[in-house]
């Protein structure tokens, strides 16, 4: 509950823990809430390779998504506004996850060079509609992006600088087991 109002009150929300707090769980489910909730969104998840990506963030994402697109994984949709495609081997197909209300989830990674990313805006472009969250009567946070673990300060920067345009959150989870990066 304390993550949850913190996430509605700020921008940037760090939830720091150690392995195996939950973090990732609560961050992959609020993502998707976001994602589900703001039609033709542009969310970014983050981790330090794609490898991790794929068995943590991805894997996650998969578990949160609703049997009903999880019915949708392979399907070819010829209107072409969503794409799901997942195993657990490979993760999403091109690190890409393009919900029916044409909101795109985007797995990147901070070896990426953010100069690749110029002009992109991420979170939703919210209206007076509102949706409400699961567990309650708030409305559910514009999500922009959800950094796991190492996120470098120009990744930092540039979501900063991505997300303000459309009033989007950030979630950075981490493990402070070696103390912060």
């Amino acid at each position: 509950p304390d993550a949850d109002r913190l996430l509605r009150e700020n921008k940037l929300v760090y939830v720091a823990g150690g392995k195996r707090a939950s973090k990732s769980e609560w961050a992959a489910k609020r993502l998707l809430q976001a994602a589900l909730a703001h039609p033709k969104g542009v969310l970014w998840a983050f981790q330090d390779n794609v490898r991790t990506s794929i068995s943590t963030q991805q894997k996650l994402i998969w578990k949160f998504l609703p049997p009903e697109l999880k019915r949708l994984n392979g399907k070819e949709d010829r209107r072409k506004t969503f794409k799901i495609s997942y195993t657990p081997a490979n993760g999403f197909a091109n690190s890409i996850l393009v919900l029916p209300n044409r909101t795109e989830i985007h797995f990147l990674t901070y070896n990426q060079d953010v100069k690749e990313f110029q002009g992109w805006e991420i979170g939703a472009n919210v209206g007076d509609g509102r949706k409400e969250m699961e567990e309650g009567n708030e409305p559910v946070p514009n999500i922009g992006a959800w950094a796991d673990e190492n996120l470098t300060l120009p990744w930092l920067e540039t979501l900063d600088f991505r997300s303000t345009t459309r009033d989007a959150k950030i979630i950075w989870t981490f493990s402070t087991t070696e103390g912060i990066t």
